[in-house]
């Protein structure tokens, strides 16, 4: 009788334990469901938010050229008011353009090339993900591509060209991303536009008045960096990048002697060695800026794909600027091994 009261509890015991367990795991899926639509709420809000800020654009424009040109401002208004049942606002551009080519006063003044500047980022940029968390590439990449394409609705059919961060960094991360965006270009038929990595990581900092200096962390004491400037709204590059032990970029600065700002992942491990030896005005940009991103890639693309600066899927190839561990491992080892042939 005692046996089999403690078999009747064991297997009530066993029952127990697995409600309690179906119990966490449904919760645990609720909880994760309730996160990834909050997710999805908060894109799709964001997305709403830009197309209305586009629209009130236009809006501003139209009565910024109405004194110009009263007929490509009507054009401008017709089109806005129309894309609540057509969603064409393509033409908004050309029509602009066409004005402005018309009248060269009209590109002088200073509210159209204020709001020209502030329609190009909100027509440029539909969305960015960005994760600064402790994930591969290999876990996120093509899970964010995907999320991005169907928030947005995106039709991957009509895109231009593919832009991407085309290196230095992680020789993984590189591979990866170069892999991803080959498959891409070959799948769709779509050329590549390769963005040096450091070339972007300076683009975010726009219109910055000092120099800029990206700094990645190469590991070894090494940064993978260079020096940029803008000039009259374009970024100029005054060193290409580059893989330099962190001293020897501080040197090169302090001989230039003018102001400097410095951003990526290097500042939290060379900000010491910065401050101690670097002897120009200097700065440190803020977190939201201080790391790449895809925004920043995105409108490099743009504008190299304008220049023509574009190579086929086949044809890309990532950046390395120095080789890998391993193949420096191997280097050493062959060379060990040819010293050892020799002496024996």
């Amino acid at each position: 009788m005692k046996k089999d009261t403690k078999l009747i509890l064991i297997v009530l015991a066993g029952i127990l334990a697995i409600v309690l367990l179906c119990i966490f795991a449904v919760q645990g899926t609720q909880n994760k469901a309730f996160t990834l639509e909050e997710q999805v709420n908060t894109a799709q809000s964001d997305i709403r938010v830009q197309e209305k800020r586009r629209v009130d654009l236009v809006y501003n424009l139209a009565d910024c050229v109405m004194q110009y040109d009263k007929h490509e401002a009507e054009t401008l208004t017709a089109i806005v008011e129309g894309r609540g049942s057509s969603g064409d606002i393509e033409n908004v551009a050309t029509a602009i353009t066409a004005v402005s080519e018309a009248y060269p006063e009209l590109k002088s003044n200073e509210n159209y090339k204020e709001l020209m500047n502030e329609l190009s980022i909100t027509e440029n940029l539909i969305a960015e993900y960005t994760v600064n968390y402790k994930k591969t590439h290999s876990q996120t990449l093509l899970p964010m591509l995907d999320e991005l394409v169907k928030m947005t609705e995106l039709d991957l059919d009509t895109i231009d060209a593919i832009a991407v961060a085309a290196g230095p960094g992680s020789f993984t991360g590189l591979r990866i991303g170069s892999a991803t965006a080959k498959g891409l270009g070959l799948a769709l038929k779509k050329p590549l536009v390769e963005i040096p990595t450091v070339d972007a990581l300076a683009y975010n900092l726009y219109d910055s008045r000092a120099l800029i200096c990206p700094i990645m962390d190469a590991r070894r004491s090494q940064v993978y960096t260079g020096i940029y400037r803008f000039q009259e709204h374009k970024l100029v590059t005054v060193e290409a990048q580059m893989a330099v032990p962190m001293a020897e970029m501080i040197e090169k600065l302090n001989a230039r002697g003018e102001e400097v700002v410095f951003l990526g992942d290097g500042v939290p491990v060379f900000g010491k060695m910065i401050q101690e030896n670097l002897k120009v005005p200097y700065s440190f940009a803020p977190a939201h800026v201080n790391k790449q991103r895809a925004a920043a890639v995105a409108a490099l693309g743009e504008i190299y794909v304008k220049e023509g600066k574009i190579v086929t899927a086949m044809e890309h190839v990532p950046e390395y600027l120095r080789v890998s561990q391993a193949e420096r491992e191997r280097a050493q080892k062959l060379q060990e091994e040819k010293a050892s042939e020799k002496n024996s």
